[in-house]
């Protein structure tokens, strides 16, 4: 308990969260911890000191009275029977092993393989105050193709290519222009001579 909490298990812990924020931002969404005991709740309260209040934020201590709290969040046909909700993948060696997802929705897939869904990639290229050229590569939502569909950004996306997870810094002082709907098309043309082969392959 706490005769082991010292003064150097203190420091690693500072140093591990350290690591993880330094490293790792933002990575977490959310986190429930559920059948938290008096004792661990008293212990998170002293830990969570050493731990980014952003972070803090999104670690959720639960007691044994936690199902409601989580159906809140998470869907019951996502959640597992022994937490409260009406998943049932023990056939497939629980939820996570049973491949369940988006990928098996038949009309989906259907609109993937039939090449009315694209996805294409653009580069945007933005210089920092120091000079240094910072290029990020964006992909963006999937649209429904109709002949040629523009993959045109709002002001709140364009925003965020100066996060520190989608971009790179980049040191070259040059960058040749992209013409993005040259571009698009050729994304467009390799993605369905893809799907063409694959389907002849069947």
């Amino acid at each position: 308990g706490f005769k082991n909490f010292t003064k150097s298990a203190r420091e690693l812990i500072i140093q591990m969260q350290k690591i993880d924020s330094d490293y790792y931002p933002e990575t977490l969404c959310q986190m429930f911890i559920i059948n938290a005991g008096p004792g661990f709740k008293l212990l998170w309260n002293t830990v969570k000191t050493f731990i980014d209040p952003k972070t803090t934020s999104k670690i959720h201590v639960l007691g044994n009275k936690f199902q409601s709290k989580l159906l809140e969040i998470i869907d019951a046909s996502e959640l597992p029977e022994f937490l409260g909700g009406s998943c049932t993948c023990v056939d497939h060696g629980g939820c996570l092993r049973s491949d369940k997802g988006p990928w098996q929705d038949p009309n989906i897939l259907k609109m993937v393989l039939s090449g009315k869904v694209q996805c294409s990639k653009q580069i945007v290229t933005v210089s920092n105050d120091k000079g240094r050229v910072i290029e990020c590569d964006k992909t963006s939502i999937p649209t429904i193709l109709s002949g040629y569909t523009s993959t045109g950004e709002s002001g709140s996306e364009a925003e965020d290519i100066t996060s520190p997870k989608a971009c790179g810094n980049s040191m070259n002082p040059v960058l040749t222009p992209v013409r993005e709907e040259a571009s698009d098309r050729t994304l467009n043309m390799r993605l369905q001579q893809n799907i063409n082969a694959a389907t002849n392959n069947k």
